[in-house]
């Protein structure tokens, strides 16, 4: 990438069943949009998990942030509600369960 900065409007990106990030999979109905530049190495994904949706974080993902902008997030026991952010340190395994949201995630 040779510019300095990039703009990439998520209306602008075709919605994917795929949760499209390196050290994920996703079990249930997800609905996701990879909202980064091609070959940039941060990336942000918005995503609307259907309630009991899950994402598994492996061994092989790096730092995340997972803001909630609806429903909840359970993680490790714990819900993340509406508009709060779930920080999942680096190489941790973990399963996420959904309740009804819309899910950003960013490295």
């Amino acid at each position: 990438m040779n510019t300095k900065l990039e703009i990439v409007r998520g209306a602008d990106v075709s919605p994917s069943d795929a949760y499209e990030a390196t050290g994920h999979s996703t079990n249930g109905p997800v609905t996701a949009r990879l909202v980064s530049p091609e070959g940039f190495s941060l990336w942000l994904i918005a995503a609307d998990l259907e309630d009991g949706a899950t994402i598994t974080f492996t061994g092989a993902h790096g730092d995340e942030a997972v803001y909630v902008a609806s429903g909840g997030f359970a993680i490790d026991g714990r819900v993340t509600p509406r508009d709060g952010v779930a920080i999942v340190a680096s190489r941790r395994d973990v399963g996420t369960p959904s309740t009804d949201q819309r899910v950003t995630g960013a490295t």
